[in-house]
């Protein structure tokens, strides 16, 4: 019988440990406090907040951001486009569109 529960007391160590390590933080003190806590720990690492999920929504905010301000940005080259009132595009028309995105771009 104390056999078993020495397995399972060692066992929640190293759930403890690979849990913690999954979420970012350092898995050794986390093994430890789980071989000498037990289920305790593990369940206190259950609760544990993720810190990788954490920089991946981080880095998705400032994509987010990134393209908000591109979407956002007054030289947009289809204000070009809309000055033209002209339906039917020649190839004149277009070269001649082309050369003003192309020139509102270097400014």
């Amino acid at each position: 019988m104390i056999f078993i529960i020495v397995i399972f007391w060692i066992a929640c160590a190293f759930y403890c440990g690979a849990v913690a390590g999954s979420k970012g933080h350092d898995n050794i003190p986390w093994f430890f406090g789980g071989l000498f806590f037990g289920v305790f720990a593990l369940i206190a690492v259950a609760g544990l907040d993720d810190k990788e999920l954490k920089s991946y929504v981080r880095k998705i905010d400032q994509i987010e951001d990134k393209v908000q301000d591109l979407n956002n940005k007054k030289n947009d080259d289809w204000d070009v486009l809309e000055e033209d009132d002209e339906e039917e595009f020649t190839m004149e028309d277009r070269m001649k569109t082309w050369e003003k995105i192309n020139n509102k771009n270097k400014k």
